[in-house]
């Protein structure tokens, strides 16, 4: 078995070794349904409020849920580990105030296994 020491933040709490792209494509299938929108308008540069809402979520899941470095979650996600920063803080804001937000952020989360 590989060290969890070689890819940091990849062991759960229950020592599973998670796979980056393992999670990321079931993470991704998932939103996608859930927000009716296709995988590859979430992972495009677009800045519509939809598709960033989208990948918000899938980095909160995979930072609170899977303990995954914020460099490796900007790695998953093609984007820098200061984006990433900012959307886990949108993320509580959206959380707070944003209900549909909040709906589909349970509902993923609690659909999602790997």
């Amino acid at each position: 078995m590989m060290s969890p020491y070689v890819f940091a933040g990849l062991l759960s709490k229950d020592n599973k070794l998670y796979n980056e792209k393992k999670l990321k494509n079931s993470l991704l299938i998932l939103t996608s349904r859930i927000f009716e929108i296709s995988e590859e308008k979430i992972m495009s540069k677009k800045r519509t409020r939809l598709f960033v809402q989208a990948r918000t979520i899938i980095a909160s899941i995979l930072r609170y849920k899977y303990k995954m470095s914020l460099c490796n979650i900007g790695y998953v996600l093609e984007k820098d580990h200061t984006t990433i920063i900012n959307m886990l803080k949108n993320h509580k804001i959206d959380l707070e105030y944003d209900e549909l937000y909040k709906k589909k952020s349970i509902q993923i989360e609690r659909l999602h296994t790997c």
